[in-house]
């Protein structure tokens, strides 16, 4: 396994290479950039079709530096120097942990000061160089395509938070006895939780912005299953626990072809330290499983993908309700799910007889089916193509 980016390209490259970022949180860098980019195209799809189209948006120029503008720029100056000049002074810095090193009161203040007098001393020359005598109010349109970004820091936001609530529920017993640990721990996080609160932050960004709602909804739909794929593939990479059940059946001759791993695999040097010690083995990364497992985050990369592609071909070779892309996605991405938890490893509910993944990708399926009827008995036709 790779924890680190630094261990990965190790490997790669056949040399020692000290990078102590995380080789999951860089991949769900990826997975979010890559549903941006994808929805961007599908934005810009649509407003060739004229269905969606640039509003327009006031602006004032020529005001001079303003002081929440200048404290801002030099907070994030402040930032740079604090938090990341000491990470490039000493990487191995990283190695407590990303999330508890940026939110530790650890950091260097001489940097940082010097960090916040730049990017201020910047913005303050950069705003009194553009001011005019008289500031003038200016209308420019603004496209769709160019409010992704700002879309999708709002389905992040929400997303982590409802992906760490989901998950912290599950595991009630965990979060009790360490409470920060969990909360800023790299793993532990819940798709479904991630799912349904961007969801409803990509929702109302949607509505707030007065565009076509199912139309949207349709070109965000395979961006979602193209990032959980990419980001499945931190999860095989660092292995961060969301692996299968042990499989200790043999590999079938038809199977014969694929490498071991992705039959049985026991994840050693994993990110969260499960197992047994490896022998001879030294640092922090030092375990493996006691007996190889099913490895999941492999399969959920696949079929992820597959249901992706699936989406995007049946959007351009039919005709379409608004709507209908979405619903496929949640009934594919629900059976997707279902299929895999019956191999992964999770908490059951005995009160209901099934974990808490089975039960949602339940109503995903429901749901899905339910919409797809719904908008093609209410909604007006419209080419996807």
């Amino acid at each position: 396994m790779f924890p680190t980016l630094g261990h990965l390209l190790s490997y790669i490259f056949g040399t020692e290479i000290n990078l102590p970022l995380p080789t999951f949180g860089f991949m769900v860098v990826i997975a979010i950039l890559s549903a941006i980019l994808w929805t961007i195209y599908e934005f810009k799809r649509l407003e060739r079709k004229g269905i969606l189209k640039p509003r327009p948006v006031k602006q004032v120029v020529g005001q001079g530096p303003q002081l929440i503008d200048f404290l801002l720029w030099a907070l994030f100056g402040f930032f740079i120097g604090f938090k990341i000049v000491p990470i490039i002074k000493r990487p191995e810095i990283l190695e407590i942990g990303p999330a508890q090193f940026i939110f530790s009161g650890y950091g260097d203040w001489l940097y940082g000061i010097i960090g916040a007098l730049i990017t201020g001393g910047y913005y303050f020359w950069k705003a009194t160089k553009e001011k005019l005598d008289k500031p003038k109010e200016v209308t420019i349109m603004r496209y769709p395509h160019e409010e992704v970004s700002d879309m999708a820091v709002w389905a992040v936001v929400a997303g982590i938070i409802g992906a760490k609530l989901f998950h912290n529920l599950e595991y009630w017993e965990d979060f009790i006895a360490d409470p920060v640990g969990n909360l800023l721990s790299i793993g532990g996080f819940t798709f479904y939780g991630g799912l349904l609160f961007g969801s409803v932050a990509v929702i109302y960004y949607i509505r707030k912005r007065n565009w076509p709602f199912w139309q949207v909804a349709d070109a965000i739909a395979p961006s979602i299953a193209l990032a959980y794929g990419v980001g499945r593939i931190g999860c095989q990479l660092a292995g961060d626990g969301d692996w299968g059940i042990v499989n200790k059946m043999p590999k079938p001759d038809w199977l014969s072809w694929l490498p071991d791993w992705m039959w049985a695999f026991t994840y050693p040097h994993n990110v969260i330290n499960a197992g047994v010690e490896i022998p001879g083995c030294t640092g922090l990364y030092c375990r493996e499983l006691p007996e190889p497992v099913f490895p999941t985050p492999f399969y959920e990369t696949i079929m992820a993908l597959i249901i992706f592609a699936i989406l995007v071909l049946i959007s351009r070779k039919f005709s379409l309700k608004p709507g209908t892309i979405l619903g496929l996605f949640l009934v594919l991405m629900g059976i997707e799910r279902w299929l895999i938890e019956k191999i992964r490893v999770n908490r059951v509910y005995e009160s209901i007889g099934m974990t808490q993944a089975e039960l949602i990708s339940l109503i995903m399926i429901a749901g899905g089916i339910v919409l797809i009827w719904y908008v093609h008995k209410n909604v007006k036709s419209h080419a996807h193509s």
